[in-house]
């Protein structure tokens, strides 16, 4: 969990460099609020499906979703600092081609 944490909390001085405070607390906020909510869904998947491990069910969705859409703002965020990376410009054997077949 901490290492989580850490990922999350390390980005928010890089993307939110004059927000940091106010995007600290609401990343806590939204951890505190996903440390009430949570174990009532895990009861509510428990009594619906009635299935003990319906909790880790729930638990690898929120992950799976969270890790898409942290990568893809990561990625546009990048795109949007950075537009010099667009297209594959670190494959030696791709340097050749033209960077207008790479939307």
């Amino acid at each position: 969990m901490s290492l989580g944490k850490a990922v999350v909390y390390k980005h928010i001085p890089v993307y939110y460099p004059h927000h940091v405070g106010s995007m600290n607390a609401l990343v806590g906020m939204i951890g505190g609020l996903g440390g009430f909510v949570l174990p009532i869904c895990f009861g509510i998947m428990n009594d619906a499906i009635g299935v003990w491990i319906s909790c880790f069910m729930l638990l690898f969705v929120i992950v799976g979703v969270s890790v898409v859409w942290m990568h893809t703002l990561i990625a546009l965020l990048d795109r949007k600092i950075h537009p010099e990376l667009k297209g594959p410009k670190s494959l030696p054997e791709m340097l050749h081609l033209p960077d207008e077949e790479y939307p």
